[in-house]
């Protein structure tokens, strides 16, 4: 593969030999006209033209072209000195320091350091029409700019006394300078891009201030912008202002459509050199670029193209397709805020066999008037072209577009990788995230591959086990997979697996496991996968077969079931996920896996046991009930195990944890039984089996006595209290009544205040 191309610098080019658009003529009638200037007063020659249109690299051209013996060429940015106090200053150092070059006479290294003391007195002024003396009237906008101008005026005298008369001495340096047998050429560059203030002190250091003699002043800026920023000064008069400093006005030649095309060629050649294995002589390429290219109309607009192309190569690699990325790049440039909206809005570009089986009739009027509302955004592009664009990258667009179009092929083009193809294909294109926890085509690939067999699936997992990201992802696009891209034994095979390495995939911790833990996460695939599944009996399928497999995850089990079978709320629009008819088979078959695992005692050792005992006693109460009773009626240790399980939960979104959670137990057995069989067991055993009873005993006992506090005001001032507990007056108002009542209040140690539901 070729070595990748360097990015387009930002910075004009150097070197006329480098010269991309044919101006090497203008450049040399230019300097010959800068050349052969023989008037003394100092000269302005303005270069006019639109930002990134290459003026900079044009004045590189001329300053390399006028390079002599008796020309001296200097730059001087104002950026680097654009506040009031030290521009005019700046600028005469600046000068003064061309002057002083070693091969420069006695006379002009004189000259050198009278401006020196200009700069000094220029240095406290802030205004360079008060240090010249000049009539206020002359500078455009003056007399509002200056305050305090009679207080400064009188300064600047007593300051001028000490050089002798300012114009007397810029007098003696423009004679030096003539007689010198010396042209001295100072470039001024990026005018346009200053503060408006700032472009109007430029101007009056041009018009007045440092217009010595053969001094030609070759400033570079977009007319339109400076223009308006004299207008503030000069009463709306910015223009004519305008035509009396510049002597000699050029425009920065336009390029043709055909350069353009040319340019644009030339550098996607350059990129198409290392993917050649692309088919790029394709119909949708050659439309984009038609159609898009003339609005290319700076080299800064193509060169920021290209290092977008080179940029983004590195990110996305194998994983777009080319005539999509490049389509949508071009768009990126010329229409950053219409670029954005397609990236923001995937359901108005992307047509997925989901949403077009359930879209409404009025659905693609309703979608083609956003777009239309969007591309009144549009500032350089044409909405026609703009759209003709899109309609080669999404075919929807086209259908939008033009009701005679029907193109669909979501198979090919998810093989394609076509930005058309699926919401997570379309997503790439926008966020260039394929690194090293992303998935890559290859990586894809391999993970289709995969779900042809079982185990080569699980190992894919394993081997990411440690990296939460990657795994993230390897959900999503499982997820994405589905029918039609998948068989029904291929989803069978996910399903298996998916059940059986969540439970050792890393979790998440605290709330973002709602969102984000691995249980959700292949839950939100599952679901993903069914719903692509054409009919509720083929989705019900899957799921049973999967269940009588016993999985090993019950959390997966029972999330999975819980919100698949939940009741479809009462204004949804979308079909259940399963037919009713078939919900409780999936309910009693994931009740089945919680039961053996109860049988066999490993829920106790499973990491969210308690959660899926309560998933199994909302999906089957009676049979739960029936066979927690009956298995522990003769089994004490089984039974204290059991009630262990309810002590010192987090219940619902509490961050503190209940002693004992009496509202489930409740559902099982009644409360005096179990209190009865505690201190039954706690009686009759020995050891550390009567340690463990009496301490449950004791915890139910206490949960009890809290559960109904004794009622304060149907009992005297003295009526015992537990423990911990006080009684309380407080001050309430209600409806604007005051009223004054008593409760009950834990007055122990915050860290030891039981809660319990109810209490």
């Amino acid at each position: 593969m070729p070595d990748k191309p360097d990015f387009r610098k930002p910075a004009a080019v150097e070197d006329i030999k480098d010269d991309r658009l044919g101006r090497k003529s203008f450049v040399k009638h230019l300097a010959e006209a800068i050349r052969r200037y023989n008037g003394g007063k100092s000269l302005t020659v303005g270069l006019h033209g639109p930002w990134g249109s290459g003026k900079s690299t044009l004045l590189n051209f001329v300053a390399q072209e006028l390079k002599s013996d008796n020309i001296v060429v200097g730059r001087f940015n104002p950026w680097n000195f654009s506040d009031n106090d030290r521009l005019l200053s700046s600028y005469f150092r600046f000068f003064a320091g061309l002057l002083k070059h070693k091969e420069n006479g006695k006379q002009l290294k004189t000259a050198a350091s009278w401006i020196d003391g200009l700069a000094e007195l220029a240095e406290p002024a802030g205004n360079i029409a008060d240090l010249l003396s000049l009539p206020i009237s002359l500078i455009p906008g003056g007399g509002a700019a200056i305050e305090g101008g009679k207080a400064v005026a009188k300064m600047l005298k007593a300051r001028a006394a000490k050089l002798s008369d300012v114009e007397h001495l810029k007098a003696e340096i423009s004679k030096v300078l003539r007689e010198s047998n010396k042209r001295f050429v100072i470039i001024i560059d990026d005018l346009d891009r200053l503060p408006q203030h700032e472009i109007r002190q430029v101007f009056q250091l041009l018009k007045a201030s440092a217009d010595f003699d053969n001094v030609v002043y070759l400033v570079a800026f977009e007319r339109g912008i400076v223009s308006k920023a004299l207008d503030k000064f000069a009463e709306g008069e910015g223009e004519r202002y305008l035509e009396k400093v510049i002597n000699i006005p050029f425009n920065l030649p336009q390029m043709t459509t055909r350069q353009i095309r040319r340019l644009v060629i030339e550098d996607l050649n350059e990129y198409t050199e290392r993917q050649r294995e692309y088919d790029w002589n394709n119909k949708r390429l050659q439309a984009i670029i038609e159609g898009l290219t003339p609005y290319f109309t700076t080299l800064r607009l193509i060169d920021m193209l290209t290092n977008l192309l080179i940029i983004m190569e590195e990110m996305v690699k194998d994983d777009v397709d080319f005539t999509d990325h490049f389509g949508l790049t071009m768009l990126q440039v010329l229409e950053p805020r219409v670029h954005e909206f397609i990236g923001k809005n995937q359901r108005l570009f992307v047509d997925t066999t989901e949403n077009r089986l359930l879209r409404d009739k009025d659905a693609d009027k309703t979608e083609r008037a956003e777009i239309e509302m969007a591309f009144k955004e549009l500032q350089f592009v044409s909405q026609e072209k703009a759209i003709d664009a899109l309609s080669e990258i999404f075919p929807k667009v086209k259908r939008l577009f033009d009701s005679g179009s029907n193109e669909f092929g979501e198979r090919t083009w998810y093989i394609e990788q076509r930005a058309c193809a699926d919401y997570e294909l379309f997503s790439r294109y926008f966020r260039f995230e394929v690194d090293e926890v992303d998935l890559s085509a290859k990586d894809v690939a391999a993970l289709v591959a995969a779900t042809q067999d079982r185990d080569a699936l699980k190992r894919l997992f394993v081997e990411a086990k440690g990296n939460t990201e990657r795994i993230h992802r390897m959900l999503e696009r499982l997820g994405d997979m589905g029918s039609p891209i998948l068989p029904a034994n291929q989803i069978a095979n996910i399903f298996y697996v998916l059940f059986e390495v969540v439970d050792d995939l890393p979790e998440v911790q605290g709330i973002a496991d709602i969102f984000y833990g691995p249980v959700n996460e292949a839950v939100n695939s599952m679901f993903t996968i069914l719903r692509k599944m054409p009919t509720q009996a083929e989705r019900a399928k899957v799921v049973c077969d999967a269940l009588r497999e016993m999985p090993r995850s019950l959390a997966l089990v029972t999330t999975l079931v819980e919100r698949g079978t939940a009741q479809q709320r009462k204004y949804s629009q979308e079909q259940p996920l399963f037919a009713a008819e078939d919900a409780p088979e999936i309910r009693t078959l994931a009740g089945a896996v919680t039961e053996a695992r109860f049988t066999d005692h490993s829920i106790f050792d499973y990491p969210r046991g308690v959660s899926e005992l309560y998933s199994w006693f909302r999906l089957a109460p009676e049979r739960s009930s029936d066979v927690v009773r009956g298995l522990t009626n003769g089994d004490d240790c089984l039974f204290m195990r059991f009630v262990g399980m309810f002590v010192n939960l987090r219940l619902g979104a509490s961050f503190r944890p209940t002693p004992m959670d009496l509202k489930t137990l409740a559902a099982i057995w009644p409360m005096e039984d179990i209190g009865a069989r505690l201190a039954r067991i706690e009686a009759a055993a020995e050891g550390e089996p009567a340690n463990g009873a009496r301490r449950l005993h004791a915890l139910w006992q206490e949960q009890m006595n809290l559960i109904n506090p004794p009622d304060v005001e149907d009992k005297a001032d003295d009526a015992e209290v537990p423990e911990g507990w006080a009684v309380v007056t407080d001050d309430t108002v209600d409806d604007g009544q005051e009223s004054t009542g008593t409760r009950h209040a834990w007055t122990g140690d915050f860290e030891e205040l039981p809660i319990v539901e109810g209490s």
